[in-house]
Order: structure tokens, then sequence, then C-alpha cells
């Protein structure tokens, strides 16, 4: 099971404890022990403006790595153009690419969504952030986060806890130039659950997220549903060869499904005392099959106590972004092969 990564409901003193003790997000709980197959009467098997985008590619999905793949991830560089402090205290998490690499999506503090472009693919040289307006609410108190857009650029999912729980929601727009369109939650979903942290795969199959069996949202796992329509999700998996006793995700997936990224809790890293969340690697040969190959990714993991949390991997695999407190603050790093 796994702490929540966004700030939500119940959950905010939870996250303020896990920061005091130098980590990003939240706090973990132990394994509740509950089956997460029980019956819910959804099947569950185990600078302020429109929002709108910059960028005006609706770039196709990548047909291959520009990367060798076997490769270690260079030393994460941070992203210092998108962590800029807008509130004191305040800290940018979640940050997910465009296709194209051009626009960062990303949740700051625990309550809104912004959006930033640059010019080029690579360099820290994000602009002034954009709020995504068409997506907030006038209540300050309920927290969004994790925005992960589709590989055409014309549908958000993102964690919200405007109904009370956090819940996934997806958006729209006809163009990757215009505003989203008003949000609305996905279907397929157990409505008493909460959820939070969604990847969708850059294929457009499938949606990775978190969530947990408890009314009260305190304990997570990571879960996996198909995309069947707009808006709509299939029955959710459990990635159960993923999912511990302890805390794992958020993750990130590469496009062919066949690889991802995760967060998971460590008992120690580079002998510094554990535990802390640390990013690991799983693979597998067909998406019919279970993700195995566990390992860390040492290169990207901060070795000086603090923790690190997935956030994107892009479609090829050869970049990720994560969070993390290395530099003091959570604050995001991105790194390529």
């Amino acid at each position: 099971m796994r702490r929540l990564s966004l700030c939500v409901g119940g959950l905010v003193a939870l996250c303020a404890a896990r920061a005091m003790a130098g980590c990003v997000g939240d706090s973990s709980i132990a394994d509740s022990g509950i089956d997460s197959s029980t019956d819910t009467g959804v099947d569950v098997t185990t600078t302020t403006d429109s929002g709108k985008d910059t960028s005006s590619s609706d770039a196709p999905l990548e047909t291959g790595p520009k990367c060798d793949l076997d490769a270690a991830f260079a030393l994460p560089v941070e992203l210092s153009s998108l962590n800029v402090q807008l509130d004191a205290g305040a800290a940018v998490r979640g940050v997910h690419l465009s296709n194209d690499l051009l626009i960062a999506y990303y949740q700051y503090g625990s309550g809104t969504l912004y959006s930033a472009s640059r010019p080029t693919p690579t360099g820290d040289t994000f602009t002034s952030p954009q709020l995504l307006s068409s997506l907030e609410v006038a209540d300050a108190s309920v927290a969004q986060g994790y925005p992960s857009v589709t590989t055409d650029g014309k549908t958000v999912y993102f964690a919200s806890s405007r109904n009370g729980l956090s819940q996934i929601f997806f958006a729209t727009r006809a163009n990757p130039t215009d505003a989203f369109g008003a949000p609305a939650p996905v279907t397929g979903l157990p409505p008493t659950f909460s959820a939070a942290s969604p990847f969708v795969q850059g294929d457009g199959t499938t949606l990775y997220f978190s969530m947990s069996t408890l009314d009260a949202g305190v304990s997570y796992d990571t879960y996996r549903a198909p995309i069947t329509g707009q808006g709509a999700l299939g029955t959710p998996v459990a990635v159960t060869e993923l999912n511990t006793a302890g805390s794992d995700g958020p993750v990130g997936v590469t496009a062919d499904g066949l690889t991802i990224y995760f967060s998971r809790i460590s008992s120690a890293d580079g002998g510094i005392p554990g535990p802390h969340y640390k990013i690991w690697k799983a693979t597998r040969a067909t998406t019919s099959d279970p993700f195995s190959n566990l390992t860390i990714v040492t290169e990207v993991n901060s070795t000086d106590g603090y923790n690190d949390d997935m956030c994107w991997v892009s479609n090829d695999g050869c970049w990720i972004t994560i969070s993390s407190f290395r530099a003091g603050g959570s604050n995001v790093f991105l790194s390529g092969k």
C-alpha cells in the first residue's frame, strides 16, 4: 500500500508531517490488510491567463527511442525555471512534459495546476507559469495535482478533491493551442475510493493511477485501467507485482507499456539510513506479462537522506522528471539518456 502524492482532505496533516521529515508529498501508512477486490459496486480486480498552451504542434506518437535505452540516465538537472516560488513555502510537483518536450504541466502547491513553455526541447528555459484556469475551482481548500496530458495534447487527466475524496478528472480541447474545457470525473472507478497521481500511457490505451480501497483515503496502491472512451475507464486492476506493504508510486510508463518507473520506499540508500522514497524501474516482454526485473535507478536518486518521487517518463523512455528535496524544498529535476 502507498501514500497519496497529492495532499487532499484529511491527508494535509500527513503531508506536513512527511515534509518535516525531509520528503516529497505526504506520509506513508501501514497496509490495512483490506482485500482490494471488496465489492463497492464497481469491479476492482486486485500570470493567470486562459490556460492555453503555446505549442502549436499536434505531434504524433514517436515511432522509436531516440537514445540508447540500455544506457544509464545522466545526473538529474534541476529545472530552476519551473521552481519559481510564487507563494512562500509552496512547491512544484508532478511535472509532466508534452510529447515535443516544449510544454510542462505541473502541480503548484497542493491545489493549483499550471503550464509553462520553452523554445527548444532541451535547456532550463521555461517561461513564466500560466494558470490552467479552466481546470480550477473557487474553493481554496480543494487540492489538485499530477496533470497528465495525452500525446496529441487534447486530453488531460488530473487528481482533484473538488467532490470531497480525491478523484481522477479529465478535460478535453479541440486543439493543443486551445484552453481545456470544463473537467468532469472519469467513469469506471469506485466512487467511494480515493484516486490520485494519474499517468496516461503514451499510446492512449491505459491510465495508471494510485487508488485507496479505504474510504478515508490513507493507503494507496498502483492500479491501471483501460481507456475505453472519452473519460471512460474499464475495470481497474491492481499492479500487484509493484505493490508492497510499504509505499509505491507515482509511476511513469513508456508508450509501449513495457517499461515502468515508480517510487518505492527503500530501506537504505548510499549508506544513508532509510527508509526513503526512491525511483525504481521494472520491465516486461509483452503487455500481457506482469512487470519484473525490479531494480533501483541509482543514478537519478539522491544520496543525502532525502526522498525522490517519480513524475513522468517520455514515450520513448529517454527522459524522466522527478521531484526531490535534494536542493532544499520540493524541486523538479530532469534526466535523460
